[in-house]
């Protein structure tokens, strides 16, 4: 088995296990929905994945980043979305950020987006 590939294994266990352990201790705090979210949200995966595109060079790095902030839009399209519409039944909310994810993972590959920039 590649060297590389063990060590990415490694360190993106570390990392989920890090999430895991955090979330662990704040279970039965009322403010666990909260550390959850924040630790979802904060850039140990951009780490990471820009971590692993870096070896195939800076362009390579770039090219992951451009299309990392189209996602963080369509991300904070949903989030805003999610939040003006926070009177909804919670059911129709994940409903609604289904089809959302689904219209946009269908676009992105339909439009070849990745072909674009």
């Amino acid at each position: 088995m590649n060297k590389t590939i063990i060590l990415d294994a490694l360190f993106g266990a570390l990392l989920l296990g890090s999430f895991s352990y955090f979330t662990s201790l704040y279970q039965k705090d009322n403010n666990y929905i909260k550390i959850v979210a924040y630790l979802w949200a904060i850039p140990g995966i951009l780490f990471y994945l820009l971590r692993v595109a870096s070896r195939r060079g800076k362009d390579a790095m770039l090219d992951f980043i451009t299309h990392a902030l189209l996602g963080l839009f369509l991300s904070l399209v949903a989030l805003i979305c999610t939040f003006i519409l926070k009177d909804l039944n919670s059911k129709l909310l994940i409903i609604y950020n289904l089809l959302y994810l689904i219209t946009c993972i269908f676009l992105y590959f339909h439009f070849k987006i990745y072909n674009k920039f």
